[in-house]
């Protein structure tokens, strides 16, 4: 308790006042171990000061949604999410919700606004706490908690966060950002790299940036108000962080070097170790045709199912990040015509081996188009493992189909 007293008393504006003030924090929280924490939080604290003593605190939280809701994943990709806020309890409950229970960070910033404008960001959210309006549609970087708490901000203030942002260009992406959301899950971060489309490697602004509560917390503290307390300098939107509750334990992991590229690659090195296995084969034609039919099974099922799930999220979303997917070019769903021979060559036949020839070898050219396009910049989408993979791939089956053939 006293340490928090502390807390809030060093981030008074006039500790010696007695009259009643409303205070507005900003409330970060880092990330969590579950996957839907890994991207961290924020919310927004309304404060009730009487001097250096707090008497009140409310907890504004613009990220709720249906956990439990089993179609959540689905909703996120085809941009039918809804979101809501929520006040889930005072500064005590949240921090024991946050810092213990789920065992993250809880920062605090004092927000430097005037009386007038805190107590217009309190209205504000308690009004859109109303049933019709405290719901609203999710977007993972442009309609979020932070977002939701930068917009409400930049209107009261009348503009600043807009103006001294919009012009600066982070030197992260999109696709930056959201691999520090998949540490740790190596498969969820696979298939984000699958299906977050060209969008989210265009360089963005510092204000669009602000959907990462990292960034909103270190920003927050350089841009320039004027001083509520009347000075003539401005000052910084937001104070120093105070921590008010710590992980237990080693930090979790800052970022996700390698998104799911690991995951081809291993991929890579099966089919590459088998289909060594496949050339080397010295048994009779009909036994080397079943192996070669059950490589190209195999093959034809990874690259098939890639491309059924690229080109289903493109049909079914309304989310444009995910709807201008490069990778349409590279996991094309016509690979799956290769079942039908690959099954006949499991059982023995070896009918069309020449046609899965010519396809493999237009695949190979395909593939390295896609790769040459990346050299002027008219292709750009990360990563790069993709498309490496898939001319690697081709490459291997045009070279054993070459030789059965000849065989």
């Amino acid at each position: 308790m006293a340490v928090l007293v502390g807390l809030l008393s060093s981030v008074a504006y006039a500790a010696g006042e007695q009259e009643s003030r409303t205070e507005i924090l900003l409330m970060t929280m880092g990330p969590g171990e579950s996957l839907y924490a890994q991207g961290g939080h924020a919310a927004l604290m309304v404060a009730q000061m009487r001097g250096a003593e707090l008497v009140h605190s409310d907890v504004y939280n613009f990220g709720d949604t249906d956990w439990e809701d089993e179609s959540l994943p689905w909703k996120f990709l085809t941009g039918t999410l809804d979101f809501r806020l929520d006040k889930p309890g005072d500064m005590y409950k949240v921090a024991e919700d946050y810092g213990y229970y789920q065992n993250r960070d809880v920062v605090l910033q004092q927000l430097a606004l005037t009386p007038s404008q805190a107590r217009e960001v309190a209205t504000r959210l308690e009004s859109t706490l109303a049933p019709d309006r405290r719901g609203y549609r999710y977007h993972y970087v442009d309609a979020i908690c932070t977002t939701k708490i930068r917009d409400l901000l930049d209107e009261v203030l009348g503009g600043p966060i807009r103006a001294q942002l919009e012009s600066k260009v982070d030197p992260m992406t999109i696709r930056d950002y959201q691999r520090r959301a998949f540490d740790g899950y190596p498969l969820a971060g696979f298939g984000a790299d699958l299906l977050m489309g060209r969008r989210n490697d265009v360089p963005i602004d510092e204000y669009r940036s602000l959907f990462h509560p990292d960034a909103m917390r270190a920003r927050f503290q350089k841009l320039r108000v004027p001083d509520p307390g009347g000075g003539s300098e401005d000052v910084p939107l937001a104070s120093a962080p105070k921590m008010l509750a710590g992980r237990d334990g080693p930090p979790l992991a800052t970022g996700q070097t390698l998104g799911g590229a690991w995951v081809l690659g291993l991929l890579a090195l099966v089919f590459a170790v088998k289909g060594v296995q496949v050339r080397k084969m010295k048994a009779a034609p009909d036994q080397r045709t079943r192996a070669l039919g059950r490589w190209s099974l195999g093959w034809s099922l990874v690259c098939g199912s890639m491309s059924l799930v690229v080109v289903t999220v493109m049909m079914t979303s309304s989310v444009p990040e995910f709807v201008e997917n490069e990778l349409i070019l590279t996991f094309v769903p016509l690979d799956l015509w290769l079942l039908w021979p690959a099954l006949k060559w499991t059982r023995g036949a070896d009918v069309g081996i020449r046609r899965v020839h010519r396809y493999a070898m237009a695949r190979v050219v395909l593939a390295t188009i896609v790769l040459v396009a990346r050299v002027p910049g008219w292709l750009y989408q990360e990563p790069l493992a993709p498309p490496v993979f898939v001319l690697g791939g081709f490459a291997m089956l045009a070279y054993l189909t070459a030789r059965a053939r000849d065989a």
